[in-house]
This record gives structure tokens, sequence and C-alpha cells, in this order.
């Protein structure tokens, strides 16, 4: 009973869509909603292909990433005048937790209590690791990240992994971090927790101190964070799965290699088993850190041109000329479909719409 046509526009991770309804209520059937409405929009092949298998082979859906490229791409150019290794400061207003001023062993509680909230200049030197992410998301997997680092670096002092905490609640974000550091042994590497709202000018400045992006999760719809960072021309290390085979290889970062397990869809209370998602292969992740520093220090040629490599595959998937052309093909697709249904429908009657009348009138009764 939609008064105009509607296009729905989601992300998704796993490999199957929900296809039955939850508490007698159709609209949470996936595949029926979508086959109602015709069409869908969603960001990268990896959904479409599932939404096709799920309906059927043409069923109309394109992938249109977040136009982020255009935005971050200048940064490029700053980027390159940074030479490896050298010291970049950024001024934040929040709160930071150096591995270099603190015992990450001491309780969260005493950490939280001598690090307030408050504007000060981060530092930061050696080749640099960032990953952004919301600790309390399971899909983030960021304990294998933070884990693989610690293991690959613990015996490595010129190497900094920066941990911006994407998270309303600063001590609920921190603590998460927290308690998992603790568990871990001291290494020679740097580790920075970061909770802070960064404006554009100090988050450009956080991509341009950056030499790799790193990600671990199970699954994305098309991941940010990632996006801008490579748009900018910061290779990326990340797992090659979901919305990432869309623009991630060998020639722009470091693929970790991936498997497939059983997991249950988000929504189903029931937990059931039905659908899978992508585990980050440990090893691989953490050989891609040891190799990454072993080429930023080593071969700036070969950085170069990952970090070339990365802006071109980046504006190749989400800058706005692309996001623009796709979504132009789709609508005017969209039009001829509506055109060409229009004709083929019976013009409605009196007769119709008494009979309409009629129908409620004994559906009421």
């Amino acid at each position: 009973h939609l008064e105009c046509p509607v296009v729905p526009v989601f992300a998704w991770e796993y490999d199957s869509l929900p296809d039955e309804a939850w508490g007698d209520k159709r609209e949470t059937d996936w595949l029926r909603v979508l086959a109602i409405l015709g069409r869908a929009i969603t960001h990268s092949e990896f959904t479409a292909n599932v939404v096709r298998r799920a309906i059927r082979p043409d069923y109309p859906i394109v992938s249109v990433a977040a136009p982020v490229w255009d935005r971050f791409e200048p940064l490029a150019s700053v980027r390159r005048e940074a030479a490896a290794g050298g010291q970049r400061c950024i001024e934040v207003d929040g709160t930071v937790i150096d591995s270099r001023t603190c015992d990450f062993s001491d309780p969260p509680e005493t950490l939280l209590g001598v690090h307030p909230r408050q504007q000060q200049r981060l530092l930061l030197d050696g080749v640099v690791y960032t990953a952004v992410f919301c600790p309390l998301d399971g899909r983030k997997n960021w304990e294998d990240l933070l884990s693989a680092f610690c293991w690959a670096f613990r015996d490595v002092g010129d190497c900094t992994l920066v941990m911006k905490l994407v998270h309303h609640d600063r001590d609920k974000a921190m603590e998460e971090v927290l308690a998992e550091l603790r568990r871990l042994p001291r290494i020679a590497a740097r580790i920075v927790l970061l909770h802070a709202y960064l404006d554009d000018v100090q988050y450009a400045r956080l991509v341009c101190a950056t030499d790799f992006a790193v990600n671990s999760s199970l699954g994305e719809g098309q991941c940010l964070p990632l996006m801008e960072y490579m748009s900018a021309g910061v290779p990326a290390i990340a797992p090659a799965h979901t919305a990432m085979l869309d623009y991630l290889d060998a020639e722009c970062g470091y693929p970790v290699r991936a498997h497939e397990e059983l997991f249950h869809w988000p929504q189903d209370m029931g937990l059931i088993l039905r659908t899978r998602r992508f585990r980050p292969e440990w090893e691989s992740l953490m050989q891609a850190y040891v190799a990454s520093r072993r080429l930023r220090l080593g071969d700036s040629p070969g950085y170069m041109r990952l970090s070339l490599r990365a802006r071109e595959s980046l504006q190749a998937y989400c800058s706005r000329r692309v996001a623009r052309a796709r979504l132009l093909r789709f609508f005017r697709a969209h039009a001829r479909a509506l055109a060409a249904a229009a004709r083929f429908s019976r013009p409605r009657s009196r007769l119709d719409r008494l009979l309409e009348f009629l129908g409620r009138g004994e559906a009421l009764r």
C-alpha cells in the first residue's frame, strides 16, 4: 500500500539473507520485502550477489559505495611529503592512553582516572598503523588485530598502533580494550588508545600520520574508515572478504586470508547457525604486519606504488563520478520499468473501484 516507489538502501556482510518472519511480522522477512519493492541499492558486489542468489539472478540491485574518495584523495599529496619514521603531530581533544607513558597492567579504572579528557598534542613516530572501530561491536574482531601486532613487534620499538575508539561512552570503550591489554605481555612496540571526536582537520592529520590502515573484521558492508584512508593513499592490511574484495588486493595493500565459519543472523534471537561470516587467519595477519614494516622502512618506491594503487582502486570504487553514473543507470532502468508497467496495467473503472470498496467492507465484517 505504498503511495510511491520505495528503494531500500542497506549494507550486509553475511552470505545469506533472513528468509523468515519473526514474531508474526511479515516485514522481517527480507526476501519478501525485497521481492515486493522490486529493486535495491547496496554497497558491495558481495551483498548484491547474495541478494541475487536469494531472489533471482536478474534481480535489479546495484552496488554504490559512499562517495568518500573526492574528499580524502587530496590528502595524498600531504602524505607523500612525510618521510618514513618521521615525527608527526596531531592536536586532539579527548583521552589518550599511551604505552610509553603508562603501564597497561594497572586496573582500567586507575588508568581512566589519571587520563581525563583534555586538549593535548599526540606525537607519532616510526611506522604507524591505525585502526578505527567500536570495541563493543563484536563483528570487528579487534582482539586479533591487537594480539597479532603485539606478537609481530614484541621486540621492535619503531612501530606504533593507534586504536581510534568509536563509542559514545568513553569508559566502556576504553575498559574493553584495556582489559584485553592486561592479558598481553609487555612489548617494545608502542600502543596508543585514542577516544576523541576529531574534527575534519584533526582527522585529516591522523590519516596523514598513518602508514597503514588496519582491519580484522569478520565481515564488512563497505568499511568507511578503510575507504577513507585508502582514498588518501594509505595502504591497507585487511581480510580478503565481503565488501573489501571490491577494492583491496595485493597491489594496494596486504590482503589477509580468511575462512568461512558458521554463524547466526544478528537479529535471530534463537541464535541458529544458518549463515556464514569470515574469520581472518591470525598467522596471515601477523605476517602482513611484519612484511608491511619491512616495506615501509626498506623499500620507499615499493611503498609509494602501493599508495598510488590504493588511491586508484578507491577512485574506481567510491568516487562521486562512479556513484553518479551507477545511480543514473539504476534509476533510468527503474523509470523504464515503471513506465512499462503503467502501459500494460488496465485502467480502473468505476466498477473496479466499487468492487474494491465492497471487498474492503467484506473484510471489515
